[in-house]
């Protein structure tokens, strides 16, 4: 592990090494029937291991149908964001860029948001569509890496998870809206909605590792969380039910400072 001395290096050049993640990851697909997997900090691994990974699932897949991975290079920079993305590797990336859009504009309530989203999402498609058409990003407004998107819709103090870290449920009425909107906009954008478990119906948190607190379930939801999941679950269906939300052609309508429209 390059970026942090408390974990234990594992020599990715080492083929012995290469194997057991491989195999490792083959496991998982079988064992759990998992039709894709993320693979976090992409950056950090040669992409030998990434070719072989491929290849080693490919081989496993009874089926013949693909396999989707999206690889994870926080921090934005397009060369570490592509690098992976191509047939023999992995099939798209985690798009840092639009998450910090969807944060900025949606959950933080920028005052000129429409027009703002709007230009990330025309960014969006130069940046990654425009140099790698067959790419199926993997677009999100949250993960295990960042403060919860309630928090930061709620506008808590996000930057203390030990000392001061938001409540255990979040009350704000506007937060919740914020949040409806941000699942709107990411089950009717284009490629792989990937979502961090809680956010469907507003897990509160601050950065790691708060972000990380344990799932609720049912009654262990508040009123406010169990209208957002409600909510999100009718967009889930609508996306299943109509191609033109995840295929094709997106065509702008209307866009002015609140209003944003396609």
């Amino acid at each position: 592990c390059w970026f942090d001395p408390y974990l234990p290096d594992l020599n990715s050049t080492n083929p012995a090494v290469d194997d057991k993640l491989a195999e490792h990851a083959v496991w998982l697909m079988e064992q759990f029937n998992l039709d894709g997997f993320r693979i976090d900090a992409v950056k950090q691994v040669t992409n030998t291991l990434c070719v072989d990974m491929r290849s080693k699932l490919s081989a496993a897949i009874s089926t013949k149908l693909p396999f989707y991975m999206v690889g994870e290079a926080l921090g934005g920079v397009v060369a570490n964001v592509m690098d992976c993305v191509q047939p023999s590797m992995f099939d798209g990336s985690m798009d840092d860029p639009l998450h910090n859009t969807i944060v900025g504009t949606i959950l933080q309530g920028d005052a000129n948001a429409g027009t703002d989203l709007d230009n990330g999402a025309i960014s969006d498609e130069a940046t990654w569509t425009g140099v790698t058409p067959g790419a199926l990003m993997g677009h999100f407004f949250g993960s295990h890496d960042t403060a919860r998107a309630i928090s930061l819709a709620a506008g808590s103090d996000v930057g203390n998870p030990w000392t001061n870290p938001p409540p255990a449920q979040e009350t704000n009425v506007t937060a919740f809206s914020r949040l409806s909107l941000a699942h709107a906009f990411l089950l009717t954008y284009d490629s792989i909605p990937v979502l961090w478990m809680g956010d469907e119906f507003g897990m509160p948190g601050a950065i790691d590792p708060d972000c990380r607190r344990m799932m609720r379930f049912g009654g262990a939801l508040s009123g406010n969380e169990q209208g957002t999941l409600t909510n999100f679950q009718k967009l889930g269906k609508a996306r299943e039910a109509h191609v033109a939300l995840r295929r094709g052609t997106r065509t702008r309508l209307w866009v002015d400072a609140s209003f944003y429209a396609y």
